[in-house]
């Protein structure tokens, strides 16, 4: 492979995952908040993924759902592709740190107000509002678990758009 071919090749994975996780989310998985919470929380031992339905009484869903974070991605299993430039529409914008239980987020803000990208799934658009790193990845890729995940959290204008089950988007 050359170095000019990895660049797409990680933009592509990356498409694939933001797709995996929204049919994932679409089909019944839990959103998940806990960053934005200060219930402490981890992925593994006694506050990890097998018990995080019990750390918080908002966190039920957890404790039952079939396809919350964290999941395996399998992109051959995914059941739509788009190149990228017919999701995405970047901008200029500024990400700001803002430090959160268990790790920092960027808000991502734009010098003239607007926002900082845009993406269009499905027929719905979503506004780029923060991204945040994972160290080890959250999630796992035909069962392995990647050294780092970087999540970039689009969201549609918050409530108004309501996902498979009348869930509201996550983040928004």
């Amino acid at each position: 492979m050359t170095r000019s071919t990895r660049p797409a090749r990680r933009l592509r994975a990356a498409a694939t995952v933001a797709a995996a996780s929204w049919v994932a989310w679409k089909n019944g998985a839990a959103p998940t908040m806990a960053a934005d919470t200060s219930t402490p929380w981890a992925y593994h031992g006694p506050t990890g993924p097998a018990f995080w339905g019990t750390l918080d009484d908002g966190w039920g869903a957890r404790a039952f759902g079939k396809a919350q974070s964290p999941i395996d991605l399998m992109p051959a299993a995914a059941v739509r592709t788009l190149p990228l430039d017919a999701i995405v529409q970047p901008r200029n914008g500024t990400l700001r740190a803002v430090a959160v239980p268990n790790g920092v987020q960027w808000a991502c803000a734009n010098d003239d107000g607007g926002v900082c990208g845009r993406a269009t799934w499905a027929g719905h658009p979503y506004e780029l509002v923060q991204a945040h790193l994972h160290v080890a990845g959250e999630h796992t890729l035909h069962g392995e678990v990647l050294p780092a995940e970087l999540h970039l959290v689009y969201c549609t204008h918050p409530g108004r758009h309501r996902g498979g089950g009348g869930r509201e988007a996550a983040h928004c």
